[in-house]
Parts: C-alpha cells; structure tokens; sequence
C-alpha cells in the first residue's frame, strides 16, 4: 500500500515549474516500509530513492504539469 503526494508552491511570479514528490509507502496494517525502492520516470529520465524509516522517498525538483510513471520494489 502506498500514498503519493505532489507538494505543489505555486506562490510568486513567476509560478513555480518544479515541486516536491513524496511517495509513502507503507504495509497493509498501516506499517512504514524502510528502504523500499521508489523509482519515478518523466520526460525520458528515472530517478530512483529509497523510502526513509518513515516509509517515505523524496523526490525534488519534479516538473509540474508532467506525466510521471512510477515504480516501488
């Protein structure tokens, strides 16, 4: 089971064309998954972190406004 959240700031001029992506990746009963692989893949490129020991990986300087295909291992 997973969550994913883009953290989108938007604020200021101009608007903000990359974000923050976190991806929570965690049991079925609610326990983090430590040292998952998370690997996002956009525009041709992949990235890939590991989930901390509160199950979550980080991603930063994602583009918004774009298709991002996902993976957990």
């Amino acid at each position: 089971m997973f969550n994913r959240r883009l953290l989108i700031n938007s604020g200021g001029t101009p608007p903000k064309t990359h974000s923050v992506l976190e991806v929570h990746v965690d049991t079925a009963d609610g326990s983090h998954i430590v040292s998952a692989l998370v690997k996002i893949t956009y525009n041709g490129q992949s990235i890939i972190n590991g989930t901390d020991n509160k199950g979550i990986a980080v991603f930063e300087n994602v583009p918004t406004g774009t298709e991002i295909i996902y993976n957990i291992s």
